[in-house]
């Protein structure tokens, strides 16, 4: 659970309200849950919740999800690999195709030099 106080007031705009983070179990950990009270009365003044708000939801998981910081090591380590895989793919795929291409030079010219002889 966090607890937000309002930023420091300046002249002439209305003060804010004071903000609470509470974690659920759906939650990557940056407290998602909010409900802001009015600081002076204490009355709700809002309240978001993924679990009414589906596309809330989406943006509770967004950033977790694209840079891999919701699993630990672990999953940091998955993202890697997932990265690094189209590269190995590129790398593996020339070095084939030039080896196929070695090969078939190689055929080539024992072709030709038994053609000659």
């Amino acid at each position: 659970m966090q607890v937000r106080m309002p930023d420091k007031v300046e002249r002439g705009t209305p003060e804010g309200a004071v903000e609470f983070r509470l974690s659920g179990s759906f939650d990557p950990g940056n407290g998602n849950v909010k409900v802001w009270l009015d600081q002076y009365s204490g009355k709700v003044v809002g309240k978001l919740d993924p679990r009414v708000n589906s596309g809330l939801m989406y943006q509770t998981w967004h950033l977790p999800l694209h840079t891999g910081s919701f699993g630990g090591l672990f999953t940091k380590i998955l993202y890697a690999i997932g990265g690094l895989t189209p590269s190995i793919l590129m790398f593996t795929g020339v070095y084939m195709w030039w080896y196929k291409k070695k090969n078939k030079n190689k055929r080539k010219q024992k072709i030709d030099s038994r053609a000659v002889a």
